[in-house]
């Protein structure tokens, strides 16, 4: 009667051996889930963190300060998507005003007076019409390879422009109208755009790269030059 009851308890041991081991994987699986939705929730707030970062990087890069106009006479409105009345004309009633990629100006009876940060000055016509952006570009260098170079680019739609560029290497400026970008370093343009869009170009001293879709010419002047186009 004691060994059947020994061997109940041997047996019964047994059984709760098996039980615990059971318990055991069924622990070990449960923390293995576990583990997962943690690594999941992780992952999920590491992409979010990054859109943001990413996100923050190309607005701040697009809210870098490009120029400042300095002077204003008559009257003079802007447009950009940086202010608190985002995308609406508003206007500028004196100088010290911060412009922006993507920013556009507008003369009617006025004239204004830009300034870069590199201290190349633009004076703007009345009844103009532009944009100003940055943007990078890549031109041939010799005939052999692409190099790229960090461009600001003013976008006449209409008017005329007048630019004293500075020579900063790495870096050149871009006048765009119809069909036609000219480029220059280091020299005074003049940059016409009529109403049917033709262009009058009238360069000084400098470097010029003239581009539209007939093709593009690199020259560099020591004497006023004049150029027109016509779209």
């Amino acid at each position: 009667m004691k060994n059947k009851l020994i061997g109940a308890r041997v047996s019964t041991g047994g059984d709760s051996k098996s039980k615990s081991g059971r318990t055991s994987r069924f622990s070990n699986v449960f923390v293995t889930k576990c583990q997962l939705k943690l690594l999941e929730r992780l992952m999920k707030i590491s992409f979010l963190v990054a859109m943001i970062v990413m996100i923050n990087c190309q607005y701040s890069s697009a809210a870098e300060k490009l120029a400042t106009i300095t002077a204003v006479e008559g009257e003079v409105r802007i447009k950009s998507d940086f202010r608190e009345l985002a995308g609406e004309w508003y206007k500028v009633k004196n100088g010290g005003v911060r412009l922006f990629s993507g920013d556009e100006i507008m003369t009617l009876k006025g004239r204004a007076e830009i300034v870069f940060v590199d201290d190349s000055v633009v004076s703007v016509a009345e009844q103009t019409h532009m944009l100003v952006e940055k943007k990078r570009s890549y031109r041939d260098t010799f005939g052999f390879s692409k190099k790229a170079y960090l461009n600001r680019n003013l976008k006449v739609f209409s008017g005329s422009v007048t630019a004293e560029v500075e020579h900063v290497k790495g870096r050149w400026t871009s006048f765009e109208g119809k069909n036609t970008i000219v480029a220059v370093e280091d020299a005074t343009i003049t940059f016409d755009v009529d109403g049917e869009g033709d262009i009058l170009i009238t360069c000084d001293e400098g470097t010029a790269e003239v581009s539209n879709p007939a093709g593009s010419l690199y020259f560099q002047m020591w004497k006023t030059e004049k150029a027109a186009v016509k779209n």
